[in-house]
């Protein structure tokens, strides 16, 4: 507990005790009467020390006397107080007397000892006035209720312990108030006060603030106010708003966070929070936060800011334009949300005419007053040392100020004194080589009074004003400048530390244009010496870049920026992109809007005029520019033409691209710029508005379209990219670049490759090609489709149509035709016929089996829905009938259905249209219950724009929509007239329904009652809703008497199963597949469910909502019930089975997802023996290649585990049978296609006809692997499928198929067909297998079946899913740590010994993404305990040892960024080896993530490790290998800013 001792109260507040004795006072009588609030007061204030209170019946008030003598001797004057009192405030009627004394004892009598003279005066005058005294005297300090119940307050007064923190709070406080008290907010001229209205700005700060940004900066030049605004802005807040200046003027000398806090010593910025943990408006104002960057602890800026962001202050940071930049960077790593800038110019010109009337200047001299000097503040307080019209000119005003500092003297002796001493003043900023000048005290004291400086010392010196200060600093380069013999002379005499750099440059933008020579022999010095340019080029660089003459000087020195194969003009290039760039608000705030997670990336755009010179530089000289070269410039063409799509500058940044794209296809090693070819791409994408000439006559060429090396140009692949890349060049020519398209995506002839490989595959049955890009996931931006609608609609819409109609003509001519029909639409007085196919009517939506096909309609949908919503009606129409008379194919109609649903009260002859046609309403129909049951195309991760355009479609709900609704919602409106402008759309409404009727068959119940439900005239009305939401009267369809029996027939069946009117039926059966059947009211046996699914199965339409329901019941059954089952039921769940997976082999484009459940009873029932089962699946094993083999062969492998022979009977059944469907296709792919159709059972006499009882064999298990050939001699991807068989009866005991030898032939085989499109499945499958045969029967012979398995591994995408089920073993514990470390680093082993031949090895890209726990896809939340041994540690360094590359480095980067943080020691020497053995850029995706995730990296290091560096060398070392890498390659100013603050800390 704390003790009241006065000494340590005296002692803590030496020379200020009243003051603190006052405070302690005020906040005890505060608690005291609860006023946590505080009470109002006056500035010395009257009486007592604040108003009085009033607590029931009395008015108090209060007053403190800190004594150091006796109380009693102080007697006149307590009663001169309480007079005082009762004057100021007559209804006094209590007054309390705080004091540090106690009285002294009264004289001794027999009632005891009395009170003293001094008190018992003082309370009887008191009396008198009406006045009662109260005493609170030294003994109550030492009460409970101070020293207990207000610990803290105690704690501040009366301890020396360092942990205050309450105390330190006041002291800030005070501290700051007397901070911006020394700010001049306002300028006096001839004792005038001349305001200065900075209402907009406090405004643009007020908004800030409010928006939620937790972050202001308020930027500008020295002299402009910035502080005084910010002092502004702070005096105009609320009482209980607390502010805390740091002034960083001294930052250079800052080493820990105690000189941050201004000296307080034994103090940090945690206690600070803790200080003001209980106040809400917390605001900190970093004053003059450019020189944080000079801060000897480098981690302090960051350290600074976080403690902000940690406590949620409101942050105002004071900063110069110069710096700005840097400032940016460092919040936006600190700070997720947004920052606001606010930029002070100072005076405005009226302001400025202002105060120099007041200071007596004429007319002819007001045009001083645009000139951006004379419109600082700072000035005015100059000028008014002078006659009116003195001072007329920058350089007049400059050279007036120095005169003043050191001109201005009695002798020469004095002003070389003066002068010396500014020189020194300067130098404390700037780096001197050699400084050897000890300061006058005298001559410093001189320039305190004069208001130049405002303290000093003999180490430092602090300058009134930040513009004497850059006076100051130009005055000596001058200096030097003009003192040296030659410029590397000048540049000798400065050290290259960060601060001297920045200060160079900005003296050589600012000066350079003055005295032209400067920048000009500076540069002439460093482009021609090695060394002083590897210490100065990049600071002349920059000189160079944002002075005025960069033109001049490109020119100038244009042979020496060609020299070395272009390495000075690259170099230059790379600081253009570093520093000449501006943060991009508007792109951030769109990404944060767009509802992007997380912080936003930092987006910049190119800033100032050194970019078109430097372009112009490139044009000039295009044809000359070296390939080796390229790389870097195209950066810089990349950065511009994405922030400037048009202009001469943007032409020309096209042209060049175009240059170099045609020199690289010209070179005999072309593929070694393939990264700066891409980037090619995108610039001459970007820049397609200024290149329309070019790109036409590049769409126009001839050229053979089946030429996949003419596809696979960069060019040719740029220009079918996804609608955001490409929306200029559809906006420039889309005419040419719709014929484009047409012609690369259309196949005009029977054209397959591999075409019995692929049984899936519809791209080719629709004539299209992907031109070499997958379009999965599926969207409306997957092609340049939507873009060429927002350019030009009329040529996009003729490209759609023309599309389709190919499309819908060659399915009529393929596999596919028995889906096809064709009908005819009532367009006006024609009957236009179009070809129908449920595949080509859902293609937007569920998918056809052509991805690039559905993503095409797609981009149609999505934007004839967004225009109905604005389109007019008239307008609305004309759009829909050009579509449906420009097209024979459904697909068309099915989007013009959707505009039709979004918007049927505009478009009313339209719909009337369609409704003539019945195809369109049992399609529509179909389209809406399979769009309940199935789900849109779900989100990806990873995939942004489709996810976009997924939410963008769904607002529509168009899922939820039918026509029959539309048709009804047009019929109750009476107002809508088609457009012949006397029909009432419902009047041809139900003329068309009675038409359709009339004419169907009278059995044709599904066609009469699709009509009679969209007839209003048989709506009635049956009673009144009962949702009060939804108030208004319940209606029904009346049909006929015959139709309205066998709907009355139909509802009775459905109200016996009422849980079939909702999604119960389909969640008992799905859970009971999956957990377990749970019988219920509703199913209290499996007959009972079972009689439930076969009643569905024989109702006409039922089934569709429920067919996976059904088929979940049956597998249910057989699994679980199979004893149970009567004799019927069983026959009827095998003949239901028969007939689900017994269907011809066709695409389907949405599968039943009980199909598996189906296969994997099925096979159950086969190995219980059960009925005709066995022979039932051993057909299906042998059967045509079909979807669900994967289940199948699964589904044996596991319920006939241990069978030896039963699995070698299957896998050799379906090895042998494979073979000959291989074998029969390849005869038959050139015959029409109505002849290569055939039944099930057709197709299985052809097969029995070549082997006589192949089924039966199987059953009879009288096959095996001695009846088989060499593995070789069998199709690779049956190998791959029948494999699980294998696994299932293999292990280090019984080895039945030689599964080594097994393995090798499936991995030899699917690697010599690598570039087939089937590949992909069949490799993946076959090492995940693979895979879970390790983590199941741990052979012992893994290290060589991953020696034979490991060119699969190196395959795209393949690796990774092997590691994948690896990784989910051990994280649900099936692998212990050792066998899966050993499995981990044995894969990396047989893959990356070097054993492999090029020839065999593909992109390894995402298996080494794996190998290093940087698979985006996985989560990382358990892996903290995978790799918590030190033998991952060895694993990782090995790795980096070996590997080099883009993605080894990325993902290493990943790793220590997502998933190992606390290796970050580690891993910084992991991702320096990678760099040291060589890293080669690859795609932009993968470049993006490598800076981003290395500029994290690096920055946590610098914040977390940075007090370490200085004394680990090897850390810094890895650090700077990084950073330099990071400047080389992207010219990234984060890490350029880093280095250098390492650079400093280290030195």
């Amino acid at each position: 507990m704390i003790l009241a001792d006065w000494n340590v109260f005296a002692c803590k507040f030496s020379g200020n005790e009243q003051t603190a004795f006052e405070q302690l006072c005020y906040l005890l009588f505060c608690k005291w009467y609860g006023r946590e609030t505080g009470i109002s007061r006056y500035i010395n204030n009257p009486g007592i020390e604040t108003d009085p209170i009033v607590v029931d019946c009395d008015v108090i008030g209060w007053q403190a006397k800190y004594y150091q003598v006796a109380l009693s001797q102080r007697k006149r004057e307590l009663i001169d107080a309480v007079d005082e009192a009762h004057k100021c405030y007559p209804e006094l009627t209590r007054l309390i007397f705080y004091c540090n004394r106690d009285f002294g004892a009264g004289k001794t009598c027999s009632d005891g000892v009395q009170d003293p003279a001094a008190k018992t005066e003082t309370e009887d005058y008191a009396a008198r006035l009406g006045i009662k005294i109260d005493w609170f005297l030294a003994s109550a300090f030492e009460s409970s209720f101070v020293l207990i119940e207000n610990e803290a307050i105690a704690r501040h007064f009366f301890s020396t312990d360092s942990s205050d923190a309450f105390g330190l709070g006041l002291r800030l406080v005070e501290q700051s108030k007397r901070y911006l008290n020394s700010i001049d907010a306002s300028v006096v001229i001839k004792g005038e006060e001349l305001k200065i209205d900075r209402s907009d700005l406090l405004e643009q700060v007020c908004d800030g603030l409010h928006k939620g940004n937790s972050v202001v900066l308020l930027t500008g030049d020295s002299g402009v106010g910035k502080t005084a605004t910010a002092k502004d802005f702070l005096s105009s807040l609320a009482d209980d708003s607390v502010a805390v200046v740091v002034d960083c003027h001294g930052a250079d000398a800052w080493r820990s966070e105690e000189d941050l806090l201004g000296g307080w010593r034994g103090f940090g910025l945690s206690d600070v929070q803790r200080a003001f943990q209980s106040t809400d408006k917390r605001y900190l104002l970093v004053d003059s936060a450019e020189y944080l960057f000079e801060s000897q602890n480098r981690s302090l800026p960051a350290a600074l800011l976080g403690f902000a962001h940690d406590g949620n202050w409101s942050v105002l940071l004071t900063v110069r334009s110069s710096c700005r930049r840097e400032m940016e960077e460092l919040v936006h790593d600190v700070f997720e949300s947004a920052y606001t800038v606010v930029s002070v110019s100072g005076f405005s010109e009226d302001q400025a005419h202002d105060y120099l009337i007041r200071l007596g200047y004429t007319d002819k001299y007001f045009s001083i007053a645009s000139v951006p000097p004379f419109r600082k503040p700072i000035i005015a307080k100059v000028l008014s040392k002078v006659m009116p019209g003195q001072i007329t000119s920058e350089e007049a005003l400059r050279d007036f100020v120095l005169n003043e500092l050191y001109l201005k003297c009695d002798s020469e002796a004095e002003s070389a004194l003066r002068k010396e001493t500014v020189f020194w003043m300067a130098s404390r900023r700037l780096s001197l080589a050699k400084m050897s000048f000890t300061p006058d005290m005298k001559v410093l004291e001189r320039f305190r009074k004069a208001g130049y400086i405002v303290n000093f010392d003999m180490q430092n010196v602090r300058f009134a004003h930040d513009y004497y200060e850059e006076l100051a600093i130009s005055a000596l380069l001058n200096h030097l400048f003009s003192t040296s013999d030659s410029a590397r002379h000048f540049l000798a005499e400065l050290k290259p530390d960060f601060a001297t750099k920045k200060i160079l440059t900005d003296w050589l933008i600012e000066d350079g244009d003055v005295n032209r020579g400067m920048l000009e022999r500076l540069a002439e010095e460093v482009l021609g010496n090695e060394d002083v340019y590897l210490k100065w080029g990049e600071c002349i660089h920059r000189s160079m870049l944002q002075s005025g003459q960069t033109a001049e000087l490109l020119s100038q020195f244009s042979l020496e920026l060609k020299a070395n194969s272009w390495a000075y003009a690259s170099d230059l290039g790379k600081t253009l992109r570093r520093s000449c760039m501006d943060i991009d608000f508007e792109t951030m705030e769109r990404i944060s809007n767009s509802g992007f997670e997380g912080k936003v990336p930092l987006q910049e755009k190119p800033s100032g005029h050194g970019w078109k010179d430097y372009i112009a530089f490139l044009y000039s000289y295009k044809e000359e520019i070296p390939l080796e070269a390229s790389f870097g410039f195209v950066g810089v063409l990349d950065v511009w033409c994405k922030s400037n799509h048009s202009g001469e500058t943007t032409r020309q940044a096209g042209r060049v691209a175009l240059a170099l794209i045609e020199k690289i296809e010209h070179d005999s090693d072309r593929y070694r710029y393939n990264d700066a070819e891409e980037t090619c791409v995108t610039v001459i994408l970007e820049a397609a508005g200024e290149l329309s000439q070019e790109l036409a006559a590049y769409c126009a060429q001839e050229r053979d379209w089946d030429d996949r090396k003419e596809r696979n140009h960069p060019l040719f692949q740029g220009m079918v990219k996804d609608s955001l890349s490409t929306r200029y060049v559809a906006r420039a020519i889309p005419n040419e670049y719709s014929e484009f398209l047409f012609n690369a995506w259309t196949i005009k002839a029977n054209h397959k490759d591999e075409f019995y490989e692929m049984a899936f595959d519809c791209e080719t049955e629709f004539a299209l090609r992907d031109c070499g890009r997958f379009h999965y996931p599926t969207s409306a931006m997957q092609t340049p489709v939507y873009a060429l609608f927002r350019a030009d609609w009329e040529t996009a819409l003729r490209l759609v149509c023309r599309i389709a109609d190919h499309v819908a003509d060659s399915l009529m001519h393929s596999d596919f035709a028995d889906e096809c029909l064709e009908a005819s639409v009532r367009l006006g007085e024609i009957d236009r016929s179009y070809i129908f196919s449920g595949r080509l009517w859902t293609a937007h939506l569920f998918g056809c089996g052509s991805d690039l096909y559905s993503s095409i309609m797609m981009a149609f949908e999505r934007w004839l829905l967004e225009v109905s919503d604005v389109a007019t009606p008239a307008q609305l129409e004309h759009l829909c009938f050009t579509a449906l008379m420009a097209s024979h194919s459904c697909s068309v109609v099915s989007i013009v259905v959707s505009a039709v649903l979004n918007a049927p009260e505009k478009c009313p002859d339209v719909l009337c249209a369609l409704l003539s046609c019945r195809a369109v309403i049992m399609l529509d129909k179909e389209r809406w219950i399979n769009g309940r049951c199935y789900p849109v195309v779900p989100p990806f991760a990873g995939y942004y724009l489709h996810n976009h355009d997924r939410e963008v479609v769904s607002k529509y709900r168009i899922s939820e929509k039918q026509i029959s609704n539309a048709a009804l919602q047009v019929q109750l409106d009476n107002n809508l007239i088609l457009l012949d402008g006397k029909t009432s759309a419902s009047d041809h409404i139900h003329s068309i329904i009675d038409d359709m009727i009339g004419s169907s068959d009278e059995e044709d119940a599904v066609t009469r009652w699709a009509y009679q439900q969209m007839d209003s005239r048989r709506l009635e009305v049956v009673g009144n809703s009962d949702d009060p939401n939804h108030p208004g009267v319940v209606l029904e369809i009346n049909p006929d008497e015959d139709l309205a029996e066998k709907l009355k027939q139909h509802k009775a069946t459905l109200e016996d199963a009422r849980p079939s009117q909702s999604l119960a039926f389909y969640t008992w059966a799905h859970n009971g597949w999956e957990k377990g059947a749970q019988f219920n009211d509703d199913f209290d046996s499996i007959s009972a469910a079972l009689a439930h699914a076969k009643g569905l199965t024989d109702s006409d339409g039922a089934a569709l909502f429920l067919r996976d329901a059904c088929g979940y019941t049956v597998a249910i059954a057989l699994r679980d019930f199979l004893n149970e089952l009567l004799e019927s039921e069983l026959e009827w769940c095998y003949r239901y089975v028969s007939e689900c997976l017994g269907a011809a082999n066709a695409y389907s484009p949405h599968q039943d997802s009980s199909v598996d459940a189906l296969v994997k009873s099925s096979v159950l029932s086969a190995a219980r023996g059960v009925g005709e089962f066995p022979i039932f699946v051993a057909r299906l094993v042998v059967g045509p290649e079909r979807a669900l083999h994967s289940s199948l062969m699964e589904a044996i492998g596991t319920y006939y585990s241990g069978n030896i022979r039963a699995i070698e009977a299957f896998l050799a059944g379906y090895l042998t049978a494979g073979k000959f469907w291989d074998k029969r296709r390849e005869g038959t792919f050139q015959l029409p296609a109505q002849e290569r159709r055939l039944s099930n059972d057709e197709l299985m006499d052809l097969l029995l006809r070549n082997h006589p009882q192949l089924p039966d064999r199987i059953i009879a298990m009288d096959l095996g692997v001695s009846n088989l050939e060499d593995y070789v001699a069998y199709n690779p991807k049956h190998l791959a499928m029948g494999f699980v068989l294998v696994a299932a009866c293999s292990d280090d005991v019984c080895d039945p198929f030689a599964i080594e030898n097994y393995i090798k032939a499936a991995s030899s085989g699917l690697i010599a067909h690598r570039n087939a499109s089937w590949i992909f499945d069949s490799q993946v499958g076959f090492v995940r297998q693979i895979a879970l045969w390790f983590i199941k029967a741990k052979p012992s012979c893994y290290c060589r079946v991953l020696v034979e398995v490991a060119p699969l591994l190196l395959q795209q995408y393949v690796g990774g899913r092997f590691l994948s089920e690896l990784l989910h073993a051990r994280l649900r514990g099936k692998l212990d740590d050792s066998l899966f470390f050993t499995y981990w680093s044995e894969t990396y082993e047989a893959c990356f010994s070097g054993n492999l031949s090029d020839g065999r090895r593909s992109d390894p890209d995402d298996l080494l993404e794996a190998l290093l726990f940087a698979d985006p896809s996985w989560s990382h939340v358990d892996f903290e305990s995978i790799l918590d041994y030190d033998r991952w540690d060895g694993f990782f360094s090995k790795v980096s040892r070996r590997q080099k590359g883009a993605a080894t480095l990325t993902s290493f980067a990943y790793l220590l960024h997502e998933v190992v943080p606390e290796r970050l020691a580690n891993g910084l020497h992991w991702c320096a080896a990678v760099i040291r053995n060589g890293v080669r850029l690859s795609s932009s995706r993968q470049n993006s993530n490598m800076q981003y995730y290395l500029e994290e990296i690096c920055t946590c290091a610098v914040d977390k490790l940075g007090p370490e560096m200085a004394h680990r060398g090897m850390l810094r070392g890895d650090l700077r290998i990084v950073f330099d890498f990071l400047i080389d390659q992207f010219d990234s100013s984060c890490a350029y800013r880093l280095r250098d603050l390492i650079e400093g800390s280290s030195t």
